[in-house]
């Protein structure tokens, strides 16, 4: 049976990943990213899902996704579900408020070249009012 090469090059990795101290705990993350993909620094994690709830343009935007023209602005996570909430634009004219699955997220490739979503290593905490404004 012949081996499967792109198998053992994912596999090693994400073992590096780790070693490096990046999250890569789900099997196969950090593929072809160049650090983590989930907040893993404290001050950039946000609160959990319904801290800021009534908030409105108060609330405070933790981590930023973002690949192309669409952005993911994330305001509460929980780390456990890697479930976050958050306003999302995907450029499509009716950006919205709701839940985000990182999991998903994580998977997603831009074609043509088949690029990952990628998380803004730059991005600091703001209001979500100075971004839509």
């Amino acid at each position: 049976m012949p081996v499967d090469r792109r198998r053992e090059n994912r596999r090693s990795t994400v073992e590096h990943f780790s070693q490096d101290g990046c999250d890569a705990t789900i099997p196969g993350r950090a593929w072809g990213k160049s650090h983590a993909f989930y907040p893993n620094i404290k001050g950039s994690i946000p609160p959990p899902i319904g801290a800021q709830e009534g908030r409105g343009e108060a609330m405070v935007v933790y981590v930023h996704y973002l690949i192309g023209g669409c952005d993911w602005y994330l305001t509460e996570m929980d780390p456990p579900s890697h479930r976050a909430y958050g306003f999302q634009d995907l450029s499509q004219g009716h950006p919205e408020w709701g839940y985000i699955g990182l999991e998903g997220l994580d998977d997603v490739l831009a074609p043509p070249l088949k690029l990952p979503v990628e998380r803004n290593l730059v991005f600091e905490s703001t209001l979500i009012s100075k971004l839509r404004g």
